[in-house]
């Protein structure tokens, strides 16, 4: 009862691949609608998640994305969960802007890992509308922790929009992460 139980976990966690180049790149590939409008409406919170579509266990696969839903501050929902290949998809990750990310939060927040942890999404990615770039932290290597909080800033430097930056940049140096321009 036990084997039968974990054998479709086992057959998920089996299935997840490395992307074929850079995350970054295929997600722009990929993904243009959304991220021109994430980067047109910087204000409004957007997001999206995607994962890969199997066409069988050797065969090629397919990026595909969920709706990009807008106005909300509900969690994605995971794209596995989804039609109509439920069994073959993966959830690889999620796109998202925060609400007026131009100055404050432009890479991925320390919640952001902890949710893509939390339903086995690898990449997390920000899209920064000020500096027209996306950025993505591979969440299998990185501990929450590591990321910045503004709770655990300095009044000074969270609201100077300079050393906020800087406080950022040099975080996300220590984690293992692609940029792309957009």
């Amino acid at each position: 009862m036990l084997i039968n139980a974990m054998r479709p976990l086992f057959f998920r966690v089996t299935m997840i691949r490395e992307p074929d180049g850079p995350i970054c790149q295929e997600i722009k590939e990929n993904f243009k609608e959304q991220l021109d409008f994430m980067l047109a409406n910087p204000a409004i919170e957007s997001f999206f998640a995607f994962g890969y579509v199997f066409q069988s266990k050797k065969g090629p696969r397919k990026l595909v994305a969920e709706p990009l839903e807008t106005g909300s501050t509900k969690s994605t929902y995971p794209l596995w969960a989804q039609n109509p290949f439920p069994e073959h998809t993966v959830p690889f990750g999620y796109v998202h802007v925060h609400p007026a990310a131009d100055t404050y939060n432009s890479v991925p927040s320390r919640t952001d890992v902890e949710y893509a942890k939390n339903v086995g999404a690898r990449y997390v990615c920000v899209v920064q509308p000020k500096t027209k770039k996306m950025v993505c932290v591979d969440t299998a290597t990185v501990i929450p922790i590591q990321l910045p909080k503004a709770l655990n800033v300095r009044a000074d430097v969270y609201f100077n929009p300079d050393k906020w930056e800087r406080y950022e940049q040099e975080r996300l140096e220590e984690l293992p992460h692609c940029v792309v321009d957009l």
